[in-house]
């Protein structure tokens, strides 16, 4: 009557109960006493060849000390509509609704972890000067044509800085014509955009590890006031 769940993630009633039992150490005798039903009964029903009423459901679930949702837990939603509609529908709407919670808070969790993700991502980008370098390279040229007479020039000379090293010579066009620039130096300068993504990185990387330390203790104390 109730087909065996294909799915390795869910289990039918039928194998639910006889855990149960085996569980707790029952025979099939003891627990149909104890549940006032036919052993032939309870056999069929962990067979899944019968689906228990709500008194029986309800005597199965005080005897192992579960609620209704709990009884129902690991059984496949779809089971569970079909076959247990005789259930009181708030039930099984709790136990859905347990399930979206289960999936939310693991949505919170990656969204979490991606957070502190960036926030390393950020930190490593502005420490180590991954897209913005903080080594400058300082080009000259006095517009000849020749060898650059850097200090002897004829006063037109030209500037450029590149976070580049483009050699010790090279061309660049300005002013509409290619002048050539030699190397004139190279310096270490503090580019405030490094440090803006090192502080935005300790930060994102903080409120990541806060949130996931809060919603720690908040499934905690949920926990601990759950088992009282």
């Amino acid at each position: 009557m109730l087909s065996v769940v294909n799915q390795s993630t869910f289990i039918s009633f039928g194998e639910k109960l006889r855990t149960l039992r085996l569980d707790k150490q029952y025979t099939q005798a003891e627990l149909a006493e104890s549940l006032k039903i036919d052993a032939s009964y309870l056999s069929k029903l962990e067979k899944d060849k019968a689906i228990p009423s709500v008194e029986v459901f309800d005597r199965i679930a005080a005897v192992f000390k579960l609620n209704r949702t709990e009884l129902l837990v690991g059984l496949d939603p779809l089971i569970i509509r079909k076959y247990f509609k005789h259930i009181a529908i708030e039930n099984y709407g709790a136990f859905d609704l347990k399930k979206n919670q289960t999936h939310k808070k693991k949505q919170y969790l990656l969204l979490l972890v991606a957070l502190m993700f960036s926030g390393v991502l950020c930190i490593a980008i502005g420490q180590f000067n991954i897209f913005f370098p903080e080594t400058a390279y300082v080009y000259f040229s006095d517009n000849r044509d020749n060898a650059l007479n850097i200090y002897g020039g004829n006063g037109d000379g030209t500037f450029f800085v590149s976070y580049e090293n483009l050699g010790i010579k090279t061309e660049k066009f300005q002013d509409g014509e290619t002048r050539k620039f030699e190397l004139l130096e190279t310096k270490q300068v503090k580019r405030t955009v490094n440090h803006w993504l090192v502080w935005v990185g300790v930060q994102l990387f903080s409120l990541g590890g806060l949130l996931i330390s809060a919603m720690s203790f908040h499934n905690s104390h949920v926990s601990r006031r759950a088992s009282f």
